[in-house]
C-alpha cells in the first residue's frame, strides 16, 4: 500500500479511537505484516509464538523481572558473589 505520513497518522488515531471503545472488528485486526504478542501480562517470560499468514515478523514481549547479575567486583551492594568455577 501507498500511504502517505498523514494517511497512516489518521488511520492510527481510527484505530486507537475503535480500541479505547472496544469496537475493533475483524477488518481492524487481519490482514497485518508484523504483529505484537504480550505474554507478560500473564506472567509469561517466554514464548514460541506463531506467525500466520499473510504476517512475516511477530514481537513477543515477555515479563519484565529482576534476574541476578554477576561482575567482576564481587560487589557486596547486591548481595550477589561472583565465583570463579573454571581456569582456562
Amino acid at each position: 500500500q501507498n500511504k502517505s505520513i498523514l494517511e497512516i497518522a489518521s488511520d492510527l488515531v481510527r484505530l486507537q479511537e475503535l480500541g479505547s471503545n472496544n469496537k475493533l472488528g475483524e477488518n481492524e485486526l487481519s490482514g497485518s505484516t508484523f504483529s505484537l504478542s504480550n505474554i507478560g501480562a500473564i506472567g509469561g517470560t517466554y514464548a514460541s509464538p506463531i506467525i500466520p499468514a499473510p504476517t512475516v515478523a511477530i514481537g513477543a514481549i515477555g515479563k519484565i523481572q529482576t534476574l541476578p547479575r554477576f561482575t567482576d567486583d564481587s560487589s557486596v551492594e547486591s548481595g550477589v558473589y561472583a565465583a570463579k568455577v573454571m581456569n582456562i
